[in-house]
């Protein structure tokens, strides 16, 4: 039964350790939502993308970004704040940027399917308001958008198409930046978390393989956590994961408890672990 009591320490260990996890990508969205840290970077992004401050704040001032943030009251602070966006589609951004370079025109023909014979849906009145009248947007951006807009060859919804995938390449970049500051920030979190609740993994191990009981309990809750997933995970690559890791521990435990003289798993509790797998938790292949 030693071995038994091993297996379930170690399950006991992932699933303690998995639950610190979720406790501190919890606590980061959270403070991410309260410092509106998606909605900053996008505005930076933006900001940076057009070269100009003022011109992503009179982008922010168009109608067709306008709905999307407003007024957010945080009750528990007192405080009023204006919400910025932490999204902004695609299609959207480019409608807005080519409406406010040329207001009223700039924008026509665009949702007008691309045609095979080019100048039945032009975007002139865009073409010339960024020859004529330099001085709209800084020079960057309109040396970009002639670019842009001349390899559409002069076609308004090509030219929409291509801001698009220029703003979509540009949120790459953004959301590159805010996966890696969000990695900085977890572990942070998780190192105040485990100093905060003392999770001494050698001390915790030591309390599991001492006291049977707890030990099997914990692990039957990890189980639970498992086997509840009877639909389709929402993350399957991430329960994939999980399973294969209990998996390679059912193949190679016997060998190590072996070595260290503890009875392994009988290969028939495998395979009825193995089929309850199969049946309950849908989506995933071992």
């Amino acid at each position: 039964m030693a071995g038994l009591t091993l297996l379930d320490v170690a399950i006991a260990m992932v699933f303690l350790y998995l639950l610190l996890s979720l406790i501190a990508s919890a606590a980061n969205e959270l403070l991410a939502a309260l410092l509106q840290a998606r909605a900053k970077l996008l505005e930076k992004g933006i900001a940076r993308m057009l070269d100009s401050v003022d011109a992503q704040t009179k982008l922010y001032d168009h109608p067709l970004l306008r709905n999307l943030h407003g007024q957010d009251e945080l009750r528990l602070l007192k405080l009023r704040r204006k919400e910025l966006p932490s999204y902004i589609p695609a299609r959207n951004f480019a409608l807005a940027l080519m409406d406010t370079i040329q207001p009223g025109s700039g924008a026509k023909n665009a949702l007008i399917a691309p045609t095979e014979q080019l100048g039945q849906a032009t975007a002139a009145s865009l073409l010339e308001a960024l020859e004529v009248q330099p001085a709209l947007v800084p020079e960057k951006v309109r040396r970009a958008l002639l670019c842009l807009v001349n390899a559409a060859g002069g076609d308004a919804a090509r030219a929409r198409q291509n801001i698009e995938d220029w703003y979509n390449s540009t949120m790459d970049r953004v959301s590159g930046a805010y996966k890696r500051r969000t990695q900085f920030a977890i572990f942070g979190i998780g190192l105040i978390i485990t100093m905060a609740v003392n999770a001494d993994s050698v001390a915790i191990a030591r309390r599991l393989a001492s006291n049977k009981t707890l030990a099997s309990a914990v692990a039957d809750s990890a189980s639970a956590y498992v086997t509840a997933q009877n639909a389709v995970p929402p993350d399957a690559a991430a329960t994939g994961s999980a399973l294969k890791f209990f998996d390679w521990a059912y193949k190679n435990g016997g060998k190590m408890a072996a070595e260290l003289d503890y009875v392994p798993l009988p290969d028939a509790l495998i395979q009825q672990v193995r089929a309850t797998w199969k049946a309950q938790i849908q989506g995933v292949t071992l």
